[in-house]
């Protein structure tokens, strides 16, 4: 399979699973390594609630919020923490 058919079944599946986690807990209830998890991706994680820092990965594109603060983070490269951001939109991570 080439490379590309891998990534567009990646990104569907991780699509999927995000709108069904949006339909239970809400848009903005969902944070990012929840639907990273949920469609079978092992996002680096320690504590889950933003204190140890094991989570952060940079930014691709688009904005998220932390859900501690309510900052919007929208500059690629910058570090966030997916077990405390929530997409605010269309977001690219790598994790």
């Amino acid at each position: 399979m080439l490379q590309q058919d891998r990534s567009d079944r990646s990104r569907k599946q991780i699509l999927d699973k995000a709108l069904r986690l949006f339909s239970k807990q809400g848009y903005r209830g969902t944070n990012i390594r929840e639907i990273a998890e949920a469609a079978g991706l092992s996002p680096a994680s320690g504590c889950r609630m933003g204190i140890c820092h094991t989570c952060v990965v940079p930014l691709e594109s688009g904005c998220v919020r932390d859900v501690r603060t309510g900052e919007l983070t929208s500059d690629p490269g910058t570090h966030v923490q997916v077990c405390v951001s929530v997409a605010a939109g269309d977001v690219e991570i790598a994790l």
